[in-house]
C-alpha cells in the first residue's frame, strides 16, 4: 500500500519503512555555484535590511532588538563574504587544474 510495509520491531524501532527514491548527488562544483548563488540572495537580502534600518521613518521597536544601527545585517554579510571568498577561491582552483600546462624548460646553460 503506498510503498510502505510493515516491518517488525526486532528489527527496528519504526513501525513502517518507507523507500526513498535515489537521486544523483551533486557535483562539488554545482554545490559550489549554489552556495555563490545563496550568498548573492542573502547580500541581497541584507541589503534591504540596512536600508530599512537607516530609514529615518522606521522606528526602532519595528526592528530585531530594537536597535537602529545595522549590527545583524553587517555581521550577516561579513560572514557571507568570508563563505563566498572560500567557495570562490575553491572554485577557481578547480578550473585551474582544468586548464592544461605546458611542461617547464630549464634554462641552466648546460646544453
Amino acid at each position: 500500500m503506498y510503498g510502505l510495509k510493515p516491518v517488525s520491531f526486532k528489527k527496528s524501532r519504526c513501525a513502517v519503512q518507507t523507500r526513498v527514491p535515489r537521486t544523483k548527488s551533486l557535483t562539488a562544483k554545482r554545490k559550489g555555484q549554489l552556495l555563490l548563488l545563496a550568498c548573492l540572495i542573502l547580500f541581497t537580502e541584507m541589503g534591504v535590511a540596512i536600508y530599512v534600518h537607516l530609514q529615518p521613518g522606521a522606528p526602532a521597536s519595528v526592528l530585531p532588538l530594537g536597535i537602529k544601527p545595522p549590527v545583524i545585517p553587517m555581521v550577516v554579510i561579513l560572514l557571507g563574504l568570508l563563505t563566498a571568498s572560500i567557495v570562490w577561491k575553491e572554485l577557481r582552483g578547480e578550473n585551474a587544474s582544468d586548464i592544461p600546462t605546458q611542461p617547464s624548460h630549464s634554462f641552466s646553460g648546460d646544453r
